[in-house]
Order: structure tokens, then sequence, then C-alpha cells
């Protein structure tokens, strides 16, 4: 198993972030979300992005004084549909 990283993206609340083609698996740390290629298979505890997500989105962004909750992201399609899970 191998993690190859492509990318990473500030996280704003409600703003849409490009998912790189390439990617497989992306983490979130201190505000960003990184995106990673996977060879050949996906490692557990890796955060999966599904097949056919174009971008993503943290709508439950909230700040609080020792800590940052992302909440769950939601992921889209090309058509900019939220893709159920």
């Amino acid at each position: 198993m191998a993690l190859e990283f492509i990318c990473a993206n500030g996280i704003e609340k409600g703003k849409k972030i490009n998912i790189p083609s390439e990617a497989r698996v992306y983490r979130i740390k201190s505000n960003w979300v990184k995106f990673f290629k996977v060879n050949p298979s996906i490692p557990d505890g890796e955060n999966i992005i599904p097949e056919l997500a174009k971008e993503m989105s943290f709508e439950n962004y909230r700040k609080h004084p020792s800590y940052i909750d992302y909440g769950k992201p939601y992921f889209y399609d090309i058509k900019g549909n939220v893709l159920k899970e």
C-alpha cells in the first residue's frame, strides 16, 4: 500500500472543494482537506471518496475554543447533485 499526496485545499463552511480525478481518499488536518492516490488498495482508517464524487463541502463546520468540528462532508456528482451514502 502506498499513499501518494495529490493536493490540499482549505476548508470553509459551505464552500465546495473540487476533488482531483485521481484521488481515492482524503484526510482532514488543521483546516485543510488533503487528497491522496492509493495503490493498490485502500488502507483501514482512510476516508474514502465515493466513486462518482467530483466536489465536496463541509456544511456542518463549527469552530469551538479548543477544536474544530468539521461534521460529515457532503459529496456532489458532476451535475452538482448530493450523492447518497
